[in-house]
């Protein structure tokens, strides 16, 4: 004997939704929002360049998201150059939230199935 159950189309789409990358993105973009903030603390000031410069894209093609700063010299101040020790504040930044990445991106998709 088939059983219908009312609803179940609509609730499988929404499911399907939200494993289609909304609430993945919006954990991600939040977890780059924290990442981000953590290198610009980390980050050492002399003109302040290198800090303003420090920001995130987000790509929901790969479900990805990427800090990162353009300017020239950054590289030197993190990973040192033959001038001077380094100044690492990106990868410190990533590391210290590894475990808050995990979270920012469950609880983005809990709230979103508590929202169903």
């Amino acid at each position: 004997m088939a059983s219908n159950i009312i609803g179940l189309d609509s609730l499988l789409a929404r499911l399907d939704n939200i494993a289609s990358n909304e609430a993945i993105m919006k954990g991600i973009e939040k977890a780059c929002l924290r990442v981000e903030a953590s290198a610009k603390e980390n980050c050492p000031v002399d003109t302040g360049l290198l800090r303003a410069s420090i920001d995130h894209t987000l790509d929901a093609s790969n479900l990805s998201g990427t800090v990162f700063t353009n300017i020239e010299y950054a590289p030197s101040v993190e990973f040192g150059s033959i001038h001077g020790g380094a100044q690492s504040f990106m990868y410190p930044a990533l590391q210290s939230n590894v475990t808050n990445i995990s979270s920012d991106i469950m609880a983005s998709v809990k709230e979103a199935i508590g929202r169903l």
